[in-house]
């Protein structure tokens, strides 16, 4: 199926992708001129932005809570999210027709992720201002209800970005971020600035959660927020698929996601999973007794490890299983269960 047609599987508009055009049977048909993802022609490239520019600490918390939520239920990448807002509507910032609550552009573009009437709810026409009320079903709609408050509200920072994560997805964004903000926005223009703001958040997200190491040397560090930085990170990840050798940003094997999760925390492990247990041996725990953060190995010796984990709690781990499986929350116990080490403990 082509991306168009993913698009337009369920009758709805891209929401900044196509224009809708109200035929003798209400069909939705496909506009030959790309839109922007305010509904404004794409005759012209967005603002630049460069990724340098794009620092975590000027998204609002509301919305970076948001874009965490929407990314683990969804799959889809949070910088991405992000990248998306900022273009759109300056994470709800700007002033400009159809960010403000109850406004729409002169394409009928509304909210902060600037959907179409049509895309947010099936049958809406063009030019209408959308209304909160239930989610839509699928294919009827990408309105979702990110808070759990039971109304999807376009103004609504949760709902607005749970309900573009719900269009990313659709368009596989989980493996292909390029295609789905294609999908999103018929502009390559804006693909890529999106993208490029996307790179430059997950780079200062991970600056942001260096922690000051103690003392001296390269090895694992130990500081306040280490381990949270760690689970934050891992979690983030969850629905991304397993690639052998992946070492992200959208697919991962399993020692590859320990690398980037404790990097997130300021140390540095080895793209192995066998190199990850000897570098942390001397930090080992009990099986019994295991912590949030702390690893967990496979293998019937330390020659044979070919399985690591991240523990969220005495009995569950992250990690990226195998082929065909998504990053996600497993049991610890199995078989060839090794032993557990605690890098920052």
């Amino acid at each position: 199926m082509t991306r168009a047609a993913r698009v337009f599987a369920g009758g709805l508009a891209a929401t900044g992708g196509m224009a809708a055009a109200g035929a003798a049977a209400a069909a939705m048909l496909v506009a030959v001129l790309p839109l922007a993802a305010s509904g404004q022609p794409a005759t012209e490239a967005p603002p630049a932005a460069a990724a340098g520019a794009a620092a975590v600490s000027d998204i609002p918390p509301v919305y970076l809570a948001a874009f965490d939520r929407a990314a683990a239920a969804y799959g889809v990448g949070w910088d991405v999210l992000a990248g998306i807002y900022r273009v759109e509507c300056d994470f709800g910032q700007s002033q400009l027709a159809g960010c403000p609550p109850g406004t729409r552009n002169s394409a009928g573009a509304e909210g902060p992720g600037q959907f179409l009437p049509g895309t947010w709810r099936r049958g809406l026409p063009l030019g209408a201002i959308i209304q909160p009320g239930p989610p839509a079903a699928d294919g009827q709609g990408y309105a979702t209800d990110g808070d759990g408050d039971g109304i999807a509200d376009p103004w609504d920072p949760a709902d607005a970005v749970a309900s573009t994560a719900r269009m990313l997805a659709a368009n596989g964004g989980a493996t292909d971020p390029s295609g789905a903000v294609f999908a999103y926005n018929h502009d390559p223009r804006y693909v890529a600035q999106v993208l490029a703001l996307a790179a430059g958040y997950r780079q200062s997200r991970s600056a942001a959660a260096l922690p000051q190491q103690q003392g001296q040397g390269q090895g694992p560090g130990r500081a306040a927020g280490g381990v949270a930085a760690v689970l934050t990170f891992a979690r983030s990840q969850i629905g991304r698929p397993y690639q052998w050798g992946g070492a992200g940003p959208w697919s991962w094997d399993c020692s590859g996601l320990v690398e980037a999760a404790y990097a997130e925390a300021g140390v540095r492990l080895t793209h192995d999973a066998a190199a990850q247990y000897a570098a942390t041996a001397a930090a080992r725990v009990p099986l019994t007794g295991l912590e949030p953060g702390d690893l967990v190995f496979y293998g019937t010796s330390s020659a044979t490890i070919h399985h690591v984990g991240i523990a969220v709690d005495a009995t569950h781990m992250i990690d990226a299983p195998y082929t065909g499986a998504d990053v996600r929350t497993d049991p610890v116990a199995a078989p060839d269960l090794l032993a557990a080490t605690r890098p920052l403990a």
